[in-house]
């Protein structure tokens, strides 16, 4: 339940749509950001209480209420050596 609503650093709205429906993804509404930071912007303005992504850059800047989930595929995970791959600017190494 509730609405699912796609925020994506895109330019080409129906192109996102068109991914959307090609895998059967159900959603509410698609935001397009203008940039990284306005995604975490646009979170909060929808009162998004749930976010995942594929891009460590995308979470840093996402308020601390907010879940975050973030997937990995081969431009963040080594799965070869079963490792998360992260910058200065995503990680710190405890």
């Amino acid at each position: 339940p509730g609405d699912v609503i796609v925020i994506t650093f895109r330019s080409d709205r129906e192109k996102a749509v068109a991914d959307l429906e090609k895998y059967g993804i159900r959603y509410t509404d698609v935001v397009l950001a203008p940039s990284f930071e306005a995604k975490a912007e646009i979170i909060d303005e929808r009162g998004v209480s749930f976010y995942i992504d594929d891009q460590p850059e995308m979470l840093k800047d996402v308020s601390p209420s907010v879940a975050v989930m973030l997937f990995r595929n081969e431009g963040n995970f080594d799965f070869e050596d079963r490792k998360w791959m992260l910058s200065d600017e995503t990680g710190k190494l405890i």
